[in-house]
């Protein structure tokens, strides 16, 4: 039990590469539909990479030894989902731009 948060973020991080290429894909030559699927990205991977994780460490937290929930609850194992959002983000966000201009 203790392992699945940090299970999920994994898992969460392979979705969120998978939302990048599906926007990859699908963006185009027109900038309001390219900003929209942007947005939507940006929504699925902080569900992907914040949601699922905090919440199973929510549901779990009585199931998990003290210390490695301590660990979890801790501000520095925030950093990582966050630092991950913000890189997806802006590589999310130059993806877009790039296939905007090329077009």
């Amino acid at each position: 039990m203790d392992s699945v948060p940090a299970l999920l973020f994994v898992i969460g991080l392979v979705a969120a590469i998978a939302i990048s290429v599906v926007l990859l894909r699908l963006s185009g030559n027109r900038l309001a539909i390219n900003l929209g699927l942007y947005a939507t990205a940006l929504a699925l991977q902080a569900v992907a990479l914040l949601l699922v994780p905090s919440m199973s460490f929510v549901y779990l937290r009585g199931a998990i030894d003290i210390d490695v929930a301590d660990f979890y609850a801790s501000p520095m194992a925030a950093l990582f989902p966050l630092a991950a959002i913000v890189a997806f983000a802006v590589a999310d966000g130059i993806m877009v731009v790039k296939r905007f201009w090329k077009a």
